[in-house]
């Protein structure tokens, strides 16, 4: 029970983690694309980008934004420390580990 638990946890995590690396590359790649937008005259972008939605319109300071919330989440997610207590509250086997080695050393 405890294994499926575990298995299914670190699933989860890699899925989430997955995820959030694709979010990271698309804001990327959409700063990119607006940026070189402005630095040249792309008639085919300037026609779709005039007839698209006003919610689609956005300024490349809040792709930033957003892209450095998405790098801080990852950084956190994939973390040593953040790792350590997944395993703690999925793992009684780890849990025992971890508390075996803290007994060796006080």
């Amino acid at each position: 029970m405890y294994k499926l638990l575990f298995c299914y946890t670190l699933y989860r995590l890699r899925l989430l983690i997955m995820c959030g690396v694709q979010l990271e590359a698309f804001l990327e790649q959409r700063i990119s694309e607006l940026s070189s937008e402005s630095s040249t005259d792309d008639v085919v972008a300037t026609a779709i980008m005039q007839i698209a939605p006003a919610s689609i319109h956005v300024d490349t300071s809040h792709l930033n934004v957003m892209l450095s919330d998405v790098t801080g989440v990852l950084e956190c997610l994939t973390s040593p420390h953040m790792r350590d207590l997944i395993l703690i509250r999925s793992s009684p086997r780890y849990c025992a580990l971890r508390h075996s080695c803290m007994a060796i050393y006080y």
